[in-house]
């Protein structure tokens, strides 16, 4: 039988592993800073239904759906419901509204397309909000 040298010793040992379970290595954890918090800080009552309205959106595409679908562009509080924008349209600015959409923009606002119905022209209504 032929005996290994030396320096080949190391290379035909193997690491015997004893443990089932493999531990992963720890990697840096970084602080979550979101732009908006997922809870809601209170309820959303009818009383405080001005305060969710920020902005209405005046780009060219807003003006574009405002004139061909008959669909207003504005701007939210995260905090806010379909409801409670539907709500204030039809309270404040008399409209009968058919759909809302929403979708929240990465500034932590909430952007709503308010669709109203073929009786009702969302020019005139955009010109009560003052932002034509």
């Amino acid at each position: 039988m032929i005996k290994p040298q030396q320096n080949q010793k190391k290379y035909l040992r193997k690491n015997i592993k004893t443990s089932v379970k493999f531990h992963r290595p720890r990697t840096k954890k970084v602080k979550k800073s979101p732009k908006y918090s997922k809870k809601l800080v209170g309820l959303n009552n009818e009383k405080n239904y001005l305060t969710f309205f920020k902005s209405p959106v005046t780009t060219e595409s807003s003006m574009k759906k405002i004139q061909s679908s008959n669909t207003i562009i504005l701007m939210f509080d995260v905090r806010s419901t379909k409801k409670n924008i539907k709500f204030l349209m039809e309270k404040i600015y008399k409209t009968k509204v058919t759909r809302i959409n929403t979708l929240i923009t990465p500034q932590g606002y909430k952007k709503a397309f308010v669709k109203l119905s073929p009786n009702h022209d969302a020019l005139d209504i955009a010109n009560k909000i003052g932002f034509i």
